[in-house]
């Protein structure tokens, strides 16, 4: 049960039709009640940004992330696994990304 609307989710069979009619009222509860219930892929992808999403943002390769990152040109990224995985704060790198975009618009 939804603790704030009350509604309680009912067990139908299992057909195409039901489940989309279960999930336009589940829609329309969290629609109503501003409740929005994200994954934790989504949270992540919502806070930080790896090095593979920049290099395609930025149109540049990932040598060049790496470069600019010992250069200081990129903030301190957070290394994950002993640094197999770096991934950035996505509110420190966006001056980076936004920049990135102005120099390819001048070479356009």
């Amino acid at each position: 049960m939804c603790p704030t609307c009350s509604v309680v989710p009912v067990r139908v069979q299992n057909s195409t039709n039901n489940r989309l009619r279960y999930s336009a009222v589940l829609a329309r509860v969290l629609l109503l009640t501003g409740v929005i219930y994200m994954t934790a892929q989504e949270e992540f992808d919502k806070l930080y940004v790896t090095s593979s999403e920049i290099c395609r943002v930025a149109g540049i390769s990932r040598l060049r992330v790496m470069v600019d990152k010992q250069r200081g040109k990129l903030p301190e990224p957070i290394e994950i696994n002993g640094g197999q995985i770096t991934v950035w704060r996505r509110v420190d790198v966006a001056p980076y990304l936004s920049a990135c975009s102005a120099r390819s618009g001048e070479l356009a």
